[in-house]
């Protein structure tokens, strides 16, 4: 999970194509401006967890309730970067296939190494969601098989 939204954010910020003197840029859509900040926090809170995580292996009485804080906030963080992931894929689709009800066209035949970059930070997005996912019942188990029965 650490590397997954650095990777989809770097992407999305050098995502940049100038097409008749007309720029296309992530900062251009409010929907892929929360897609970086969104995922620039799941980034961050992914390298602190890390670290905590590496000193309660160190130190294994550290603090037995940082695992259900990890876990309330990693489901928080879920919902966060599923939200940002589909609002940009929404916009991403968009762009692709245009919406003949509201009159808008497509771009991305326009502007297409854009549409490349914003797709691929889609998909690292949605493995990133699908990782997080996974890890949030990892630890949901192995919080589980800690409680006394």
């Amino acid at each position: 999970m650490l590397k997954s939204p650095v990777v989809a954010v770097v992407v999305i910020v050098t995502s940049k194509e100038t097409v008749n003197s007309r720029d296309a840029k992530f900062n251009h859509s409010p929907a892929l401006i929360y897609f970086v900040a969104a995922l620039s926090v799941a980034g961050l809170y992914s390298i602190i967890t890390t670290l905590l995580s590496f000193y309660t292996l160190l130190k294994p009485g550290f603090c037995p309730q940082l695992l259900s804080h990890f876990l309330i906030v990693d489901v928080l963080l879920l919902g966060i970067v599923s939200a940002a992931t589909g609002s940009a894929g929404a916009i991403a689709y968009t762009g692709l296939k245009g919406n003949s009800h509201l009159g808008w066209g497509k771009v991305c035949n326009v502007y297409d190494k854009f549409c490349t970059y914003v797709g691929a930070s889609v998909a690292v997005s949605l493995f990133a969601s699908v990782v997080l996912a996974l890890l949030i019942l990892l630890s949901l188990y192995s919080i589980s098989k800690k409680i006394p029965k």
